[in-house]
């Protein structure tokens, strides 16, 4: 039995030596007459530049003559060493470079004539102006000419050796080009035959393996495919070994099938029986698996594209799940789906899951919209109950501190210490609780969405230093550094004057409490990536890390021993205004210490040359 090794050594091994003799052939004849010719070409191109030299420096030191008959006073004067020395270097290297038949009599002459040119040449230099004209004519010039005449035979006597050896070397590379084309079309027709050969014994078979590979490949495993096998070789055993697992993978394409349609099943039997929508989104975007409540509720049917199912909600929820490969969670109650089932009203909180492969790669995206509604109701009772408490006890309680004020400022006099120290901290008492009933109600028009903001491009130095300026006086007081950088150059942002410069004043009110005496605060806002960033850092004692997620919620406060304390809502409310302008927060305390509260909004696209026109008007909240 021949193997198909065998095989192609003897084609492929023919082809490799007829390569070998061609090349080996042409690097002899090649590097033999390629040597030779080198040399002659070298030597006559090089005496041709010699004596084009001895003629440049020839010309310039007739020139030179010239400008001297006629006393150019614009012309620049040449010199005569540079031309005489350049054409003795030409001389000495043309007498050393010598190799055609009476070039070496012609190169004798040029020095002899060289001699007597250089010799009148300095008598010319000598000669008074008014002769110079007549001695150029009767001396210079005929040694000049004569020169020239000798330099250009040497030149044409190595460009005529130059074009003969040319057609030497042409005739001896036709001899080569013969004998080389015979070698290869040697070489072409032995390549026919064994790529005949190996058409009929490796590529069919080859062919049609691969076009059943293929098949396969699609995923037709029904169809017939089984080869036959025309020899005993290599490609023989490749398709007995292809037949047999061709058979193997339609078994196992049965048993995952019946497995596939079994899990499927469990699956959906399994999400039809959970109360909320919930589906699968596959890495296409195509819906793959959906609930009866999904498809109830929305249409969501498996086999559509998320971008068909006009659902607003979801296709940015899904890119941003793919996008960044980690879970979307609800932002509060804002982010509810509000729905009517059966004419009564229902919120859902979707939630979005990427689901991975044990290779980390995203294979699909989990979607399930959580019911909410229960907690939604006894959050609107909750705040609405707030409100209406902060609303009964607004009125009244401005009229306390009214009468509070008054009687501090007309009966002062006639109380004793303690009567007034009472009057003052029930002063201060009633100014928090009214501070507080207006960050309530604050919260609850934001939330409500009453909030009325009137956006209008603002300059970011302009909102820093309308929050800095009124508290000035208390880093004063306190005897605390304050660091400003806000650049007037800075890109403007679309904000709420009063609201945005309130959230402000908010976190910079908090490093002010929190910093120790003699210590840091900093407000700084940039530039960052198409946003403007403001950031409130302080060198305080930060915040432990286990409070650090709740920083934002309603009425938490951060428990101490010691220190400022507040009713909890001044960074809820922050945080809210912030949402408000589409932009972000977030708190971090440094290892080294201190605490770091930055949000950012984004810019303005339209140009604002009033947006500093008019100061903001300030409305502070307090923690």
């Amino acid at each position: 039995m021949t193997s198909l090794r065998n095989k192609l050594w003897l084609g492929f091994g023919s082809l490799s030596a007829i390569l070998v003799a061609v090349s080996v052939l042409s690097i002899v004849f090649l590097a033999r007459y390629s040597h030779t010719l080198e040399r002659v070409l070298r030597e006559n191109y090089d005496s041709a530049v010699y004596s084009d030299g001895m003629k440049q420096s020839l010309d310039e030191l007739n020139l030179r003559a010239q400008q001297m008959i006629w006393g150019e006073p614009a012309a620049p004067r040449l010199d005569a060493a540079g031309p005489q020395a350049r054409f003795e270097q030409c001389l000495r290297a043309q007498l050393g470079n010598c190799n055609l038949p009476g070039e070496l009599d012609a190169t004798k002459r040029v020095a002899e004539g060289w001699e007597k040119y250089r010799a009148h040449y300095a008598a010319f230099e000598n000669v008074p102006s008014g002769q110079r004209a007549d001695r150029y004519r009767q001396d210079l010039l005929p040694y000049y000419n004569e020169l020239k005449q000798e330099a250009q035979r040497i030149t044409d006597m190595n460009v005529s050796t130059l074009v003969s050896v040319d057609g030497r070397a042409t005739g001896t590379l036709l001899h080569v080009r013969n004998a080389l084309l015979i070698l290869v079309v040697a070489g072409i027709a032995l390549a026919a035959l064994v790529l005949w050969t190996a058409t009929l014994t490796i590529f069919r078979p080859l062919k049609d393996l691969t076009r059943s590979a293929r098949r396969i490949e699609s995923g037709d495993l029904e169809h017939d495919l089984d080869l036959p096998t025309r020899s005993r070789d290599e490609i023989g055993t490749l398709i007995d070994a292809f037949n047999s697992m061709a058979s193997r993978l339609r078994e196992f394409k049965r048993i995952d099938h019946d497995r596939l349609i079994r899990t499927q099943q469990t699956t959906q039997l399994a999400i039809d029986s959970l109360p909320d929508p919930v589906f699968v989104i596959g890495p296409e975007g195509t819906v793959e698996i959906s609930n009866v409540a999904a498809r109830s509720h929305f249409g969501i049917e498996p086999g559509r594209d998320v971008a068909t199912l006009g659902l607003k909600w979801l296709l940015p929820l899904y890119e941003e799940v793919k996008l960044h490969q980690k879970a979307v969670e609800p932002v509060a109650y804002r982010s509810a789906i509000q729905i009517f089932v059966n004419g009564e009203e229902r919120f859902l909180l979707p939630k979005a899951v990427p689901m991975s492969s044990p290779d980390q790669r995203q294979v699909g995206v989990t979607t399930i919209l959580v019911d909410v509604t229960r907690f939604r109701h006894m959050d609107e009772a909750k705040s609405g109950l707030v409100s209406t408490v902060s609303h009964e006890l607004r009125t009244p309680l401005t009229s306390q501190r009214l009468v509070l004020g008054l009687l501090l400022e007309t009966v002062a006099s006639s109380l004793t210490a303690s009567q007034r120290r009472l009057l003052e901290v029930a002063k201060a008492d009633s100014d928090r609780l009214y501070r507080t009933i207006e960050d309530l109600l604050s919260i609850s028009r934001i939330e409500s969405g009453r909030a009325q903001f009137q956006f209008r491009p603002m300059s970011p130095h302009d909102i820093v230093h309308s929050a800095i300026d009124a508290l000035r006086p208390l880093f004063a007081d306190k005897n605390l550094s304050l660091t400003v950088s806000a650049p007037t150059d800075l890109p403007s942002v679309r904000a709420d004057a009063p609201s945005i410069c309130s959230a402000l004043t908010n976190l910079i009110s908090n490093a002010l409490k929190f910093a120790p005496a003699g210590g840091r605060v900093a407000v700084i806002a940039r530039n960052s990536d198409g946003r403007v960033s403001f950031a409130v850092t302080d060198s305080g004692p930060g915040v432990p890390e286990e409070f650090r997620s709740r920083l934002f919620e309603k009425f938490f406060r951060v428990p101490l021993s010691s220190g400022p304390t507040g009713a909890g809502l001044g960074l809820t409310i922050t945080k809210q205004i912030i949402d408000a302008h589409d932009g972000g927060i977030e708190f971090t305390c440094p290892p080294e210490g201190g605490t770091v509260v930055q949000f950012w909004l984004p810019q303005e696209q339209q140009p604002a040359d009033s947006a500093s026109a008019m100061p903001p008007q300030q409305i502070q909240h307090h923690v």
